[in-house]
This record gives C-alpha cells, structure tokens and sequence, in this order.
C-alpha cells in the first residue's frame, strides 16, 4: 500500500466541513478565503492531531514531556520521523505540521532583549502534527482526505490505522448536518495514489474532463452567526495617538544617529470577548468583511487565532522558495475614482517604495544564507495588490533551496520575516522591543503549514485576532523611515486594524458585511501626498542605491 490513504469527497465551501471541528482543540483551519492568481487557491483542514509541540518560557512540552533544548531543532527532529510520499496533481499539503510560530520565538534565534512585559502569555509555538488532512482545490472545486497512519511505523499496523482514521473522519462529517452525501456512490472510494494522480491530472489539464462528479451545490444555509458586539469604548490600546506618534520620532532619531534604516512599530488592541459571540463567529464575521488569501482559524485550546492576513511569508515547493514581502498601504476609496487616487498616490510614493525596497534586500540577504549562489532573485517588485479594505505594495522574492538544507533551515534563517521587523533586522528588533510595551505573541509571527514531504507555505500573522481566555488582542503597525509623518504613521496602523475593530464593534447583518465600507478620509490622503513632497528627498540617494544593488546576483554571506 502507498501512504498515504486518499479519499475524494463532496465539495463546499471548507468553511462549511471545518464548523463541525472548530470548538475542538488541535482544529487548524488554513482557509484561502480569497483566491488569487498566485495564491490562495488551496486550504486545508487538521483535526485530532496525533501529537503537538507548545513551547514557552525556554521549554517545549510534547506528549506531557517537557525539553529545555531548542524548539526550532525539536521541529526539525520531529519532522524527520515520519517521511511522507508525496502525489503531484494533487493538493500540496497531504499530511505534516499546521500551526503557529509567534514572533517571541526570536529569542531563540538571536540574543535580543525581551519586550518589558509578557501579560498575554500566548505560547512562543503551537505546532500539530495531523495525520487526517482535508484538502481543498478552490478554483478546481475538489475535495480529498488524506489518511497517512501515523504515527505509527510498522506497515501492517500504519495501514489499519490510516483506514481507522479515515472511517472515523468520514463518520464525523457525516454528522454535521448542513453537508449532505459526504461520500455517496458517485463520489471515488479510496483509491491508489496512482489513480487519484492521473484523475487529478486529467481535472487540471484539460478543463472539459471532469472526475469531481461528487461535487455538492452549497445550496444549504450555513449556520447563524451571532450579533453579538463590543462597545467600541471598551477597545484598550497601548498607545495614545500621542505616544504613538513619540514612539515614531523615536524610531527617526535613531535612524538619524544611523541605527538603522527602518522599523516597524506596532500597536495593540484588547478587549473582552462577550460570552454570546464565540471566536468562531468572531472569524466568520472578519472572513466576509475582510477575505483574504492566507486567513486561518486554529484552535489550541486555551489560544485561538482567527486571522484575515494578506502577506506570504515562505513557500518551499519542491526546494523553490518564494516570499511575497507587503510594504506600502492606502485604504480604498469609496468611489472608483478615489480609489484610483488612492492607489495611483502609493504606486508612486517615494517613501513607501523605500519601504518595500529596503525589506526585499532584507529578504535576499536571509534568503542568500540557505538558497543556492546566484539563485536568489526579485521577479516583482512594489507590486500594486487590492484587498477589501486596503491597497498593498508587494515585492515577490525567490531562491532555490540549498541541498542539504531543510525547511526548517528555511525558518531559521529568516524569522522573523523582514516586512514586520526593519532593517537592519536585529538592531532593528532590539529597538522594537525597547519602544513596544508588551510583547507581540503571535502578532507578525507566521501560520501555516510543513508538510512531511518537507514542503512550506506560510503567512505572516497580520490582520489577526490572538484569544486567550475570552481576552482578544489584535495589532497593527506600520514601517518607520526617516521622512515619516507620525500622525500619518498613527492613522495607517488604525486603518490596517479597521476590519479587526469593526468585526468587533459594528451591527452584524450577514448580506450586508460582503465588503467593508471603504475609506473617505481626504485628509489621509492628503498628508500623505504632502509627506511625500517635502520629505521624500531625504531617502533618494538610499532608495537609488538599494535598488542598484537589486541588479545583481547575492552569493552566499
């Protein structure tokens, strides 16, 4: 038998399949609510996950055992013991790792201070291992199990156990009650690899040959989401507008003293979860005002992310990497018209390309230290990318893995991403934690998923609700140059957390919240403009030599 066990099943909305498993811990949801040309296609559900990594305070529990050593290197071992075949044409998640990594698992990687208070107390990583995988191809509407047997090893037994598993899950789905024929006589039974491999060949090479003839009209109501809502007076930031923006002169005087270049400063939100909205809900509501290519829902029990984020961090397919930076933001305008304003005036803002140039030579630096000499190259760059609420400029930055090293290599040699730290990374990083009064937990961390195979896709965690015991947090921050404006600084973090505070705060009617209102803030608009216009000069000899430098091959340093 090849492992691992494949099962196609009835297609909806994964939202629909994952409702059923969302109060159970260990349920991770990777959910491309939004499809895109280069990503967002795939998500991918793990329930009952066999054994799980929770690392805090310089110890990582597994299976009740608790391990001083480094977590990075008690991923990388556990990742090594359970070698997965994997079957092209299919989704490229068929079993492994789902989880998070918070931006506090800095600590052990390089020796930077610590944040001045840890109140939240969210784990530095929270990492399930899944045998039971469900796939999901949204642009091919076709859906699969995958049953691997883990974590057992002898053959016989892995075999009983991936059929057990794959009983069991098919038996679960057939309770939840909006999903009808899960697994009718139209749909394949387990097959071979092989045959599922060329049926999925044939789906995706030739348009008119269909073999998803199971697929189900999502013609059944989903469930109701609740309405229930936070006054906005009980939101509590840790910055005032005030000292916000004195954190940002802050950042600029050190820039000036030539610290650094840029960083990225944050703040955060917090606030009660009322006993009659669950985080379910909660992400169900953000999900249709703000969708978004890598928006995820995982929950570990006492910590619940409910995310909406935009940015990859790291994709590893077949030992090709691709980081898709985020720099540059404008909210969208309520006409069409300003809308165009709106993005015209960041596609052609001096400081935000400086921003993104500065973080993509960032990247080529950390990527060049584990991808091949001369791989490493900059196919787009300052991008103009559209989401529901705002504009975005991306970069997209590539390599090829090196041999010998492995994805979490990758990780190491990276996190966390450049777009949410500064540059230089680490001075930056010890600034951040001097002016940043909590420590960000998962917020600018990354979610995703490694495959036993050794393949990655990864976001950074941005745009994301971070819940411990009923308490929500969510922040949002922007990167810091020399000729930035503090108050313009101060009202992009407030627009980038616009979706986050709404899902929270506003009237919930479920037809009505498919778009979030769109900005009219002229006066935004404006400042930036003239923000550009009076201070732009003092970064263009830097942007000019950044970019020069982007002409060339990195090799190894």
């Amino acid at each position: 038998m090849t492992f691992p066990r494949i099962q196609k099943i009835a297609y909806h909305d994964p939202l629909i399949y994952f409702a059923h498993f969302a109060e159970q811990s260990g349920a991770v949801f990777l959910d491309s609510a939004e499809c895109r040309e280069h990503c967002g296609r795939y998500s991918f559900i793990g329930v009952s996950p066999f054994t799980t990594l929770l690392s805090k305070n310089g110890m990582t529990t597994q299976g009740g055992l608790m391990s001083p050593l480094n977590p990075f290197e008690l991923l990388d071992e556990a990742l090594t013991q359970f070698p997965l075949a994997f079957h092209p044409g299919l989704p490229p998640f068929q079993g492994g790792a789902m989880g998070f990594f918070s931006y506090d698992l800095y600590q052990h990687l390089e020796d930077i201070p610590a944040h001045a208070l840890d109140d939240m107390q969210f784990p530095d990583m929270a990492i399930g291992f899944y045998d039971l995988v469900m796939a999901f191809d949204n642009k091919a509407h076709s859906a699969w199990i995958f049953s691997s047997g883990y974590p057992v090893q002898e053959k016989s037994q892995r075999e009983e156990r991936a059929s057990l598993r794959l009983a069991w899950l098919m038996k679960e789905l057939q309770k939840n009650p909006v999903i009808s024929n899960i697994s009718s006589a139209s749909c394949e039974a387990v097959m071979p690899a092989s045959v599922v491999m060329t049926m999925s060949q044939q789906s995706t090479t030739n348009n008119h040959i269909k073999t998803n003839h199971c697929l189900q009209n999502i013609s059944q109501p989903e469930a109701e989401i609740s309405t229930a809502k936070v006054p906005d007076s009980l939101i509590e930031a840790n910055f005032t507008p005030t000292s916000y923006q004195a954190a940002v002169e802050k950042v600029i005087h050190y820039i000036l003293e030539g610290d650094i270049f840029e960083a990225n400063i944050s703040q955060r939100f917090k606030t009660q979860l009322p006993e009659n909205l669950s985080a379910f809900d909660l992400y169900r509501r953000l999900r249709l005002l703000n969708p978004a290519p890598f928006a995820a829902f995982l929950n570990f029990g006492e910590t619940v992310l409910a995310s909406a984020s935009p940015e990859r961090f790291l994709k590893l397919y077949q030992r090709q990497v691709e980081s898709r930076p985020i720099k540059g933001t404008r909210p969208r305008g309520q006409s069409d018209a300003l809308d165009k304003t709106l993005a015209d005036e960041l596609l052609k803002s001096t400081k935000d390309h400086t921003e993104n140039v500065m973080i993509v030579d960032l990247l080529r630096n950390d990527l060049s230290r584990v991808c091949e000499d001369h791989s490493v190259k900059v196919p787009q760059l300052c991008g103009l990318e559209s989401y529901a609420t705002v504009h975005h400029l991306v970069s997209v930055v590539t390599g090829q893995l090196r041999k010998g090293k492995s994805v979490v290599d990758l990780l190491r040699a990276t996190f966390p991403g450049g777009s949410i730290t500064g540059a230089p990374k680490i001075r930056a990083m010890e600034i951040i934690a001097e002016i940043e009064p909590v420590s960000r937990g998962p917020y600018c961390g990354s979610i995703g998923y490694i495959g036993f195979n050794g393949d990655m896709d990864s976001s950074i965690t941005i745009r994301t609700y971070a819940i411990q015991n009923n308490i929500v947090t969510f922040q949002a921050g922007g990167a810091v140059v020399v000729d930035s404006d503090p108050l313009a600084e101060y009202e992009e973090t407030l627009t980038k957390a616009n979706a986050l505070r709404k899902a929270l705060t506003d009237d919930f009617i479920h037809d009505s919240c498919k778009r979030i209102d769109k900005s009219t803030d002229n006066d935004f608009i404006k400042s930036r403009q003239e923000n550009t216009l009076t201070k732009s000069g003092l970064m263009d000899s830097s942007i000019e030599l950044i970019e020069k430098t982007l002409t060339y091959d990195f090799i190894n340093r």
